[in-house]
């Protein structure tokens, strides 16, 4: 209640547990048609319309199921405008969609159209959710269990071309850059060819800040909550690390906050017995403490290489997050950007400023260097 669409968060359990009940041959026909009625009438997904006709199939109203198939084409959910509360989006329904379809009404001669539709939707994201990146598996398996037919093209880079036929889906590796210069794919046997590309590398810049519905900033104190120049720390001294999020204009009940540390640090987890504790420290007339009272945290977490906060942010909510790293090793560092997105719409998401200037560790009164 307050952050999700409550009639498309009912809609979509009900078709989901009439789904499970129907898989099971423990839901009537009545029933399931009295469901699809009501996914109908309250905001629905594809997912949900998929969900529920496969109920209505299972149940023995094939007629009623292919109606709910069609309508569920014609459906898209508006990712950007309202969260259903379903961990669902776009990309999710329609790849769940067709594995669904695939796999309980494999006679359904449209269910290649969700395929297309997805294909256009992950045109337009750059980053996919744990429920994304598990429905576009299982999308996948439902079409290798469905090949299409014989293909064949010849594929150009360079002087050299070479020919690749097969049923099913084939892959093409080019390494080292070899592509870089471009290449072409020339379609010579009968059936329509679909192309994937996917390019794989590392940046030869820095992140550059990003704020998508939601803002992170970073700033490190020591101990007496005072700013410091980390390019000036000296093995063994204890900073705080300070982490401002806020979201923007909407409400994130599942923001993911990830701060990796740069090499030569260590975090000091509070759990341990002997760590740096921080909680009476004052920052802004507030102690740590009752900064992170006030923030809705739903889970902490120190690795070896990130802290990690699960965040529920309210409507424009803002929480500050708190913790220490002990320096430990000498050198000079990068310093990595801190992160946070929506788990399950991780195009909502910010990228804090990534310091150009690298931390030097030294020992005794021998100054570090940094620069802007």
């Amino acid at each position: 209640p307050g952050w999700t669409d409550g009639q498309m968060f009912r809609a979509a359990t009900r078709a989901y547990a009439a789904f499970v009940l129907a898989r099971i041959s423990s839901l009537g026909l009545a029933d399931a048609r009295t469901v699809y009625a009501y996914v109908k009438a309250n905001h629905p997904t594809p997912l949900s319309l998929v969900h529920a006709g496969t109920a209505l199939g299972l149940a023995g109203d094939r007629a009623k199921a292919f109606e709910a198939f069609d309508l569920a084409l014609k459906t898209r959910r508006d990712d950007k405008r309202v969260y259903g509360g379903d961990y669902g989006s776009t990309v999710r329904d329609l790849s769940a969609a067709y594995y669904y379809v695939s796999t309980f009404s494999a006679d359904y001669k449209l269910r290649g159209v969700f395929l297309h539709d997805l294909a256009d939707a992950l045109k337009e994201r750059q980053w996919l959710s744990t429920q994304e990146r598990n429905s576009l598996v299982m999308a996948g398996a439902a079409k290798l269990a469905h090949p299409a037919g014989a293909w064949a093209a010849d594929v150009t880079v360079g002087n050299r071309t070479g020919a690749h036929t097969g049923i099913g889906p084939g892959r093409v590796i080019f390494t080292k850059g070899t592509a870089a210069g471009g290449f072409t794919v020339k379609n010579t046997g009968k059936s329509d060819l679909y192309l994937d590309l996917v390019l794989t590398g590392y940046p030869n810049s820095l992140p550059a800040p990003q704020s998508h519905g939601v803002s992170i900033s970073r700033q490190f104190l020591d101990t007496s909550a005072k700013p410091v120049d980390i390019s000036k720390v000296v093995s063994g001294d204890r900073i705080i690390v300070a982490l401002k999020v806020q979201a923007q204009k909407q409400q994130l009940p599942h923001a993911l906050v990830v701060d990796m540390l740069p090499a030569g640090f260590e975090l000091e987890d509070p759990n341990v017995s002997g760590s740096f504790l921080i909680d009476d420290i004052k920052v802004d007339d507030k102690t740590v403490s009752q900064w992170h009272k006030d923030c809705n945290t739903a889970h902490t977490e120190y690795r070896d290489d990130r802290f990690i906060a699960a965040l529920n942010l309210g409507y424009n909510g803002t929480c500050r997050i708190f913790y220490a790293v002990r320096v430990v090793s000498p050198g000079v560092f990068k310093v990595p950007p801190s992160l946070v997105e929506d788990m399950y719409r991780p195009y909502i998401r910010g990228v804090g400023k990534t310091p150009v200037w690298t931390i030097v560790q030294t020992r005794g009164n021998a100054p570090g260097t940094g620069e802007k």
